[in-house]
């Protein structure tokens, strides 16, 4: 298997998780986060990628981390707003072709009409798995 080079930006337990899943794939993981605190949940993980502090909204930090080498790209921070914004900024600025983002307002979704870039609606995703759970 080709190994890929895997963006995400924002550590949360979301993106954390697609982090570890990457890096134990052995892909090339980078996970870029404003906050460094949020990084110490990758300690607890078996995440062998690289990380750097940043706010990934800025040209200055993306290219700084040389993004445009990048092909994927996972967009999963706190914010919808930032979500979508740095999802253009990827695709338009810097070529990249697969990006996701999670988004928790599903009315935002639909600002989002790129193909490149794939909505992962959380608060449908909660919602469907306690359904299954109760039935």
């Amino acid at each position: 298997m080709k190994k890929e080079k895997i963006l995400i930006i924002g550590s949360q337990q979301l993106g954390v998780n697609i982090a570890e899943f990457y890096s134990l794939r052995g892909d090339f993981v980078l996970v870029i986060d404003k906050n460094k605190d949020a990084f110490e949940r990758l300690k607890e993980t078996n995440y062998s990628g690289k990380t750097s502090i940043g706010d990934a909204s800025t040209a200055e930090v993306l290219d700084a981390n040389e993004v445009s080498s990048f092909k994927r790209a996972f967009v999963v921070t706190n914010s919808d707003n930032s979500n979508i914004y740095i999802a253009l900024l990827l695709e338009k600025m810097y070529g990249i072709s697969d990006i996701t983002i999670s988004i928790k307002d599903e009315t935002k979704a639909a600002l989002v009409t790129s193909p490149s870039v794939k909505t992962i609606m959380l608060n449908q995703l909660l919602f469907n798995a306690f359904l299954e759970g109760i039935n």
